[in-house]
């Protein structure tokens, strides 16, 4: 999870006239992580933020997690609904924002899942340097209200 503000902003960007439908699609990739953490709440005191935390929560919820990260069932979903339910293809936009922005702000990513050995090592965690969160908080603010001015 790169950051949940800058999923919510740019899933609303995408969905200019249904802000808070946008930002929920831009944010659904990581819903396994409220289980996922009450899970290792509950059984270790702690929030699934490191890898000791992610390795002890069930297996099924770390499969989900990386299900809803590739790139390839929402590209599907984006070229179905491009020809035949054109009004979804806002909301399909804003789940993959979701999904592109995680790739490169995360050490790994199931950013290819299904295919074999997809945890790809692509960037950093977002919150080792302040500037990436604050850069994509920012960036993804300033793509809102262009869309919300008409002028992007």
């Amino acid at each position: 999870m790169a950051d949940p503000l800058t999923h919510a902003l740019l899933g609303a960007a995408c969905a200019p006239e249904h802000p808070i439908l946008g930002a929920f699609f831009g944010l659904a990739p990581d819903a396994p992580l409220i289980p996922m953490n009450i899970y290792t709440i509950a059984k270790h005191g702690k929030l699934a933020t490191g890898q000791e935390s992610w390795d002890s929560a069930p297996a099924a919820l770390n499969d989900l997690y990386d299900v809803l990260h590739g790139v390839f069932a929402p590209a599907a979903v984006l070229f179905m609904c491009w020809f035949f339910f054109p009004a979804a293809v806002p909301f399909a936009l804003a789940y993959l924002s979701h999904v592109f922005i995680d790739a490169p702000l995360h050490k790994t990513t199931s950013f290819l899942f299904p295919l074999r050995g997809a945890n790809l090592a692509l960037g950093k965690n977002w919150w080792e340097d302040w500037r990436i969160p604050a850069g994509t908080i920012s960036g993804s603010l300033a793509i809102l209200i262009l869309r919300s001015w008409g002028l992007a």
